[in-house]
């Protein structure tokens, strides 16, 4: 399983280089869909440098130039029309956690007495708070993950192999009330709502969603670890 001490090397990257490092996590994707094999270590490494598209969102500009109009041309072309649509609308939301906040946030789990059980990370993008698990918590417990795009889904996939990735958006995830014994996340944040018939007399925003739905999914007993913004508190 994948930790995120081994992406840190990461974090100072210019936009260029993020967007380098997921033109090859693209491409080493691309060549597992055709082998069918196992990925190596080195791919591995090369898959959990995506960066997600939050961090690179200059190259889905409408008139880009220099190394942004480079990238959104060789990206268009590595994935095609459609999916490079979808890239660019979740550009918005598809920023990736840092190591110290999900590692701070395990701390906080682990003071808890949180042992083991059924761990869902919605909005997962690769399954960087899977990374950051304590490995008991990794050996003992069933991993569960929910992400939107179909390039981080995969790459989580790959990263934990153990782990069950659903590629939908979290709406349209059917998972049974009081199933999971914790939720934790960075979940999506903005001004607008999600259309799901259980919650759209509360008038939530994504977020807010998010925590909404959570609450029902975790058990009575169970634990909540999201960052949400400052105004679900208020």
């Amino acid at each position: 399983m994948y930790t995120l001490s081994r992406i840190e090397s990461n974090l100072k990257a210019t936009p260029k280089q993020r967007w380098e490092n997921n033109k090859r996590a693209i491409i080493t994707l691309q060549d597992l869909k055709t082998t069918k094999n196992l990925p190596t270590d080195e791919e591995i490494t090369i898959l959990a440098s995506f960066n997600g598209w939050g961090s690179v969102s200059q190259m889905f500009n409408t008139n880009p130039s220099g190394w942004e109009k480079v990238a959104q041309t060789e990206l268009k072309e590595l994935i095609g029309e459609a999916e490079y649509n979808n890239a660019a609308a979740s550009s918005l939301n598809a920023h990736y956690t840092h190591p110290a906040i999900i590692r701070s946030i395990w701390n906080i789990i682990y003071q808890t007495g949180f042992k083991y059980g059924r761990i869902l990370e919605p909005a997962c993008g690769t399954g960087l708070f899977f990374g950051g698990m304590k490995p008991f918590y990794q050996d003992k417990s069933q991993l569960f993950g929910v992400e939107i795009d179909s390039i981080a889904s995969t790459i989580a996939q790959h990263l934990y192999p153990k782990a069950v990735i659903h590629n939908s958006p979290f709406e349209s995830c059917q998972f049974p009330d009081n199933y999971f014994d914790l939720i934790i996340s960075n979940v999506p944040f903005g001004s607008f709502g999600i259309s799901d018939t259980r919650y759209d007399y509360l008038g939530l925003k994504i977020h807010n969603y998010f925590l909404a739905k959570s609450s029902d999914l975790v058990r009575i007993g169970g634990l909540i670890g999201i960052i949400t913004s400052s105004y679900t508190l208020d």
